[in-house]
């Protein structure tokens, strides 16, 4: 079953929230062996690796929604760290 993460980033336009996006989550996919898959005319893609995790991430108007789901082998405190991490990055694209 997914688990959703929804960030608001009010005063900033969707492809400024994008392009941020998919640079902070180009060095996760890098440092984890993941591949990552964007689609900046629709401000939507995927970071996943088969079996593992399948991460679904949207931007829409000042709204970014991402979709977790983890492989069933994997360990609930590596899918907690893994979305604490992506909660912290997400905090801080504007920081």
């Amino acid at each position: 079953m997914a688990e959703r993460i929804e960030q608001r980033f009010n005063g900033h336009g969707a492809n400024e929230i994008y392009e941020r996006l998919v640079d902070q989550l180009g060095i996760v996919a890098k440092e984890y062996g993941l591949k990552l898959d964007a689609a900046p005319a629709t401000r939507a893609g995927r970071v996943h690796r088969k079996g593992m995790v399948d991460v679904k991430f949207a931007v829409v108007e000042e709204l970014l929604t991402a979709d977790l789901d983890f492989g069933m082998l994997i360990p609930k405190s590596i899918r907690e760290r893994v979305r604490t991490e992506l909660e912290q990055r997400l905090g801080s694209l504007f920081a």
